[in-house]
């Protein structure tokens, strides 16, 4: 029987990008990414590399402008396509209950290839020809393909991070001096964490997963370097990928054999066996109601 902690998410993302990245998000952060001044800039110049490239469209000469406008829809296209597509493809592994990662590469150029014919098929309808089509090679397509890598590499690398740590600073607020994080508050990568509403940490590659009661959201940094950030009365570490908070435990019970803590949100925690008399003994001091 699969437990919640290993059934797939639909409020989630989960792909690993072509760098060998494995990314886990909520839907809203893709969506604040994808409206974001960064992600737009970078459609526009990936538009803007690609009529500059030739001067010429599908072998016919055209204005730079003309150029680029059809870059730049096109390119827009096949972000459009690639968010359905991924979007369909995580629905699918969800009615399943299956989770996995999904390899976004092959996405990505699926949608671009299939940008580059929505955009000049509607072309060839208003000239009554099918010049453009006739006219496309594999250099254009390979061409294409090896900037949506490029812009795939880039978003990966240097354009999500920043909003899965959501440390983008205010404008006019660099030099100020950071807050002092209240009695019940940690700082943890430059980020107040608030004890009392947190859930859950999981450990995900690099990156930390923090639950809490209405929210969570990704870190960069170690599970070990927050648990010594952390005393054994806010929660306890029960497995190497995983930290609990204390009011977040309600019961302690075996799932195909599996010691597991439950948790109010409804997620099965695994316990590691190694860990699994310090946790009894833990919650014999911290939650003897279990």
């Amino acid at each position: 029987m699969k437990t919640p902690a290993n059934t797939a998410r639909w409020n989630e993302m989960h792909v690993i990008a072509i760098n060998g990245t494995r990314v886990r998000c909520d839907w809203s952060v893709l969506h604040r990414l994808l409206i974001s001044a960064r992600m737009n800039g970078t459609f526009i110049l990936a538009a803007f590399a690609i009529a500059s490239y030739r001067p010429v469209l599908f072998a016919v000469p055209a204005p730079y402008l003309t150029r680029i406008l059809f870059w730049l829809i096109g390119v827009y296209l096949g972000v459009l396509f690639w968010y359905l597509l991924i979007r369909a493809i995580h629905l699918i592994l969800y009615r399943l209950r299956i989770s996995i990662a999904v390899i976004n590469y092959p996405v990505v150029a699926i949608a671009t290839v299939g940008a580059i014919f929505a955009s000049t098929f509607p072309l060839n309808l208003l000239t009554q020809s099918n010049f453009l089509i006739e006219n496309l090679t594999w250099p254009d397509f390979a061409r294409n393909l090896l900037i949506a890598a490029l812009v795939e590499l880039l978003t990966a690398t240097s354009i999500l991070p920043i909003f899965l740590k959501g440390d983008t600073p205010a404008t006019g607020q660099d030099d100020a001096p950071d807050p002092a994080p209240r009695p019940d508050t940690i700082r943890f990568e430059e980020r107040d964490i608030h004890l009392p509403s947190l859930l859950h940490v999981q450990s995900q590659e690099h990156y930390l997963e923090f639950v809490f009661d209405q929210t969570k959201f990704l870190l960069r940094g170690a599970l070990k370097d927050f648990v010594a950030l952390c005393d054994e009365a806010d929660g306890i570490q029960c497995h190497r990928s995983h930290w609990v908070a204390k009011k977040a435990v309600t019961s302690r019970k075996r799932q195909d054999g599996n010691p597991v803590l439950l948790l109010s949100n409804a997620a099965a925690v695994p316990i590691a066996r190694g860990r699994l008399a310090d946790v009894k003994r833990w919650l014999k001091y911290h939650r003897p109601e279990i």
